[in-house]
């Protein structure tokens, strides 16, 4: 959860620990594609990965990211 329009937000996944992960995230209001294969960094050795979207958001804003190992994906909806 943010509570200031200048902190991050972090968008967080789970795959096997020390795989290769990469984000896709998509405005759902337009479809427009904001990031494109962006690199997801693993916390410790825990399988976690987490994406600093540090995106300036002025109002509610939906989002639909897509997290990839290349065999498997995971996606969800994030208001921001």
């Amino acid at each position: 959860m943010r509570y200031s329009k200048d902190e991050s937000t972090y968008i967080l996944g789970n795959f096997n620990s020390g795989d290769a992960i990469t984000i896709n995230i998509y405005k759902l209001s337009d479809s427009s594609h904001l990031v494109i294969n962006g690199s997801c960094s693993e916390i410790g050795t825990t399988g976690v990965f987490k994406y600093d979207f540090s995106q300036t958001i002025i109002n509610k804003t939906e989002y639909l990211w897509i997290m990839d190992n290349g065999t498997t994906d995971q996606d969800r909806k994030s208001v921001v």
